[in-house]
Order: C-alpha cells, then structure tokens, then sequence
C-alpha cells in the first residue's frame, strides 16, 4: 500500500479512480478547476494506491490562500 498526492485536475490516477468509482460532476477536474479558479484554493488529493498500483481510496486536501 501507498499513499501518493495528486492534483485531481490533471493527474491521470485520479482520472482511474473516477472511472472505478461511483462519481458525479462534482468530482471532475473541470468542476475542480472552477472551484481552484473561484476561491484560489489548491486543489490537492490523497490516493491510496494497492499493491499493484492501482487507486482503490481517495481523500482530498483543500488549502485555502493565507
């Protein structure tokens, strides 16, 4: 098991994960990407990954500016 940090707007693990996954629009990088844009968060994401490689667990990570 490994935990890797990912930007789910561009990084391909996520995009894995949300075709494995039940998901909705509010998971997409374009919604992330608004969202990055509107408020000026980073937008950053916690994937456990299975001894294959493979994303089987996900939490984010929101910082907002200071």
């Amino acid at each position: 098991m490994n935990i890797v940090s990912v930007d789910p707007r561009i990084d391909p693990i996520w995009q894995t994960l949300l075709q494995q996954a039940s998901s909705s629009v509010f998971h997409s990088p374009a919604w992330i990407q608004v969202l990055t844009d509107t408020y000026g968060w980073e937008a950053r994401a916690y994937v456990v990954l299975d001894s294959r490689g493979e994303p089987g667990l996900a939490f984010p990570s929101v910082t907002s500016p200071t």
